[in-house]
C-alpha cells in the first residue's frame, strides 16, 4: 500500500489518510516466521487539496473513560490556552465532550476495528459492508457517482446504491451472477 501511495502521488492525487482497519476477528495464518497479519491498509486519496468530506455523517461516540488524579496529587497551575477548560483541585470526572468539542460525538478515528463477515456465494475475501458504508458516507453525497474499479462480489456498488448514490462497477472476474444477486 505504501508503493501506491507514492504512486499515487507522482500521479497528483493527495494522500489524505493511512486507514488501518483491524479486523477483530482476524483467520489464523499458518506462518511461523512472522507475526500473523490482523489488518489492512485503506488509502484516502483526493485529486484535489479540497475535497468533499462530511465528518458528521461518520463521527464516533465518545469514548473517554473519566479520569481521576490520584490521591495527594496536587493541581497542575500551568496556564491554559484560550478556549481550554480549566484545570482544578478536583478528582471530579472528566467528560471527553468538553475535550473534543463535538456534542454529537468525536472525529473519526483512523483505525477501524471491524470483523470480517462470511459470503458464501462469493470468494473467501470479501470485506464488510461497513468498510464502504463508513468511506462512501464521508466522501460524497446522495446522487454522486461512486466508482469501484475492482468490485468482486459487488459489496460496494450494494452499499453505494443503499445510500442513494450511483454507482460504476468493474471487474475482470467471473462474479457477475453475485453482483446481480446482490
Amino acid at each position: 500500500p505504501h508503493r501506491v501511495a507514492l504512486a499515487a502521488q507522482e500521479a497528483g492525487w493527495w494522500v489524505r489518510s493511512d486507514i488501518i482497519w483491524h479486523k477483530g476477528n482476524a483467520m489464523p495464518e499458518s506462518v511461523q516466521d512472522r507475526p500473523t497479519s490482523c489488518h489492512e491498509h485503506i488509502l484516502m486519496l483526493a485529486k484535489s487539496q479540497k475535497y468533499y468530506w462530511d465528518a458528521d455523517a461518520v463521527r464516533e461516540s465518545h469514548e473517554m473513560r473519566p479520569q481521576r488524579r490520584p490521591a495527594g496529587r496536587q493541581a497542575d497551575r500551568t496556564p491554559r490556552p484560550p478556549g481550554h477548560p480549566p484545570r482544578t483541585n478536583s478528582t471530579a470526572q472528566r467528560d471527553e465532550r468538553a475535550v473534543d468539542g463535538h456534542p454529537d460525538g468525536r472525529n473519526i478515528r483512523n483505525v477501524w476495528t471491524i470483523n470480517t463477515v462470511p459470503f458464501p456465494e462469493a470468494h473467501f475475501a470479501c470485506f464488510p459492508s461497513e468498510l464502504p458504508r463508513r468511506c462512501i458516507k464521508a466522501a460524497s453525497r446522495k446522487g454522486d457517482v461512486v466508482l469501484d474499479p475492482f468490485c468482486g462480489s459487488g459489496t460496494t456498488l450494494q452499499v453505494a446504491d443503499g445510500l442513494d448514490r450511483v454507482w460504476l462497477g468493474f471487474e475482470v472476474g467471473s462474479y457477475a451472477d453475485v453482483q446481480a444477486a446482490r
